[in-house]
């Protein structure tokens, strides 16, 4: 049995991740656990919980809560420790893996903990950074999930000889997958007619990093010419009010809502136009929601520079890089794209790349090493 750690089960990447490994050991009849750690977190807010709801039942994924606190979550995991015979863990809080650690010294039983590290560091203030870091020291296998994000952790583990003496742990990496059979509608949506109507799909939280800030001057650069839909897991008003009074009736909020509730129309381009500032060492422009969007047939257009982790997405023109200054590029990229008609080959190859039991079998893989 694998259990899995996560600090929420909001609408998120690292979430969204979990779930779709739970998925995949469920269809496999593998037992696996998910430790929720945040309940308040969770429910509080737009969840996968609410939203997968139905999948979740008839996956029988066992999803537990874990009591609030260091204390309770210590309690909670022996208690799991001690009723399921655990495998190995996959700890996606990392603050959870020194938890493990020391609970394993009480129990003297030796645990085995896949840790995960699914974003940059740069994005967290300098004192989480280094926590980051350290918990990281106690796994069994360190996993990063994005070249773009191992760049960035060797860079601060190189700063100095204390960093590298301190984080000297080797990594792998091992990059994220989605389970397929959950995406909303089969590829062939794409393939209805020729010049169509383009609009714009936005996938995510309402964040400047995110890119949401870039979609005025995408806007200007297209004539004005162009629908937008916003599919977001919060509400924020400010950036609601500005963007309905810009586009007016060219724009469609969805919000609390997961892929599932996306309808994809011929001439649909998604868009991911991260943007990290000046001072990011990488960026990472490929994120689950393309894979997504691929699988399905959706092009998306994405900030130039981050394309590492996915290159052979790059190659098979479902995912297509844009320097956002460069109008031109913009504009070629949706007159070439925005009629999209991937052959069955292509999405093929597609399905081989992003499968989640990719994911899956290599944390196997790095958990019988030990």
């Amino acid at each position: 049995m694998i259990l899995i750690l996560v600090q929420t089960l909001r609408i998120g990447g690292i979430e969204r991740n979990t779930l779709d490994q739970a998925y995949k050991l469920r269809d496999d009849n593998e037992p696996v656990i998910i430790l929720v750690v945040d309940k308040a977190g969770t429910i509080n807010y737009a969840n996968f919980i609410e939203q997968e709801k139905y999948l979740i039942d008839s996956k029988g994924v066992d999803i537990r809560y874990s009591r609030p606190g260091i204390y309770g979550q210590i309690i909670s995991i022996i208690e799991i420790l001690k009723y399921e015979k655990i495998d190995f863990i996959i700890d996606n809080t990392l603050s959870g893996t020194l938890k493990i650690r020391f609970i394993s010294l009480l129990i003297r039983k030796k645990l085995k903990i896949n840790i995960v590290v699914q974003q940059f560091l740069t994005l967290s203030a300098p004192i989480q950074r280094y926590k980051r870091m350290f918990y990281a020291q106690f796994c069994t296998n360190l996993i990063i999930n994005s070249i773009n994000y191992a760049k960035d952790w060797e860079f601060y583990r190189g700063k100095n000889f204390l960093t590298r003496f301190l984080f000297r742990k080797k990594f792998e990496i091992i990059r994220n997958g989605i389970y397929i059979p959950r995406l909303p509608l089969s590829p062939k949506v794409t393939e209805i007619g020729k010049n169509n109507d383009v609009r714009f799909v936005f996938l995510g939280r309402l964040k400047s990093w995110k890119g949401i800030d870039r979609l005025k001057k995408i806007d200007y650069y297209m004539n004005h010419e162009i629908t937008f839909l916003i599919l977001t897991s919060e509400y924020d008003e400010e950036v609601v009010s500005e963007f309905k009074k810009i586009f007016g009736k060219r724009i469609e909020f969805v919000f609390g809502k997961t892929l599932q509730s996306y309808s994809p129309k011929a001439g649909d381009i998604h868009i991911y136009p991260v943007d990290y500032g000046f001072s990011a060492r990488a960026i990472e422009a490929v994120s689950t929601n393309c894979l997504e969007m691929a699988q399905i047939g959706v092009p998306s257009l994405v900030t130039k520079g981050g394309t590492d982790n996915w290159p052979e997405l790059l190659r098979l023109g479902v995912v297509i890089e844009i320097d956002w200054k460069e109008p031109d590029q913009l504009f070629k990229a949706v007159q070439k794209y925005k009629d999209a008609n991937l052959s069955e080959f292509t999405l093929k190859e597609i399905s081989k790349l992003v499968d989640i039991e990719n994911n899956i079998k290599a944390h196997k893989k790095y958990h019988i090493r030990f």
